[in-house]
């Protein structure tokens, strides 16, 4: 998180809200793999904290395998700076 970043953090409530915006707007949108592996990891470190999950083991479990890796990275991270990572990127326009 950059310093500009920090001073306008919105306040839990205003964030909470912001962050349910924008998983309902992300749920109708068709984002590039990439970036909706990065959405997941950051909506699953936002509501359930760090990833303590085995990961998929299964060749046919590639999406999922994706998303647990991706999430094992953000380790660490806080939930509200894990609900603003993900509201910067689903506002991001689709390329």
């Amino acid at each position: 998180m950059y310093l500009d970043e920090i001073a306008i953090m919105p306040t839990r409530k205003a964030l909470d809200t912001e962050f349910e915006m924008a998983l309902h707007q992300v749920s109708s949108k068709n984002f590039p793999l990439d970036v909706y592996v990065l959405l997941m990891a950051y909506k699953n470190q936002a509501l359930h904290g760090d990833n303590n999950s085995k990961r998929p083991e299964r060749f046919s479990m590639v999406l999922e395998t994706l998303i647990h890796d991706a999430w094992q990275k953000l380790k660490g991270m806080e939930a509200s700076e894990a609900k603003v990572e993900f509201i910067k990127l689903s506002r991001k326009p689709i390329v």
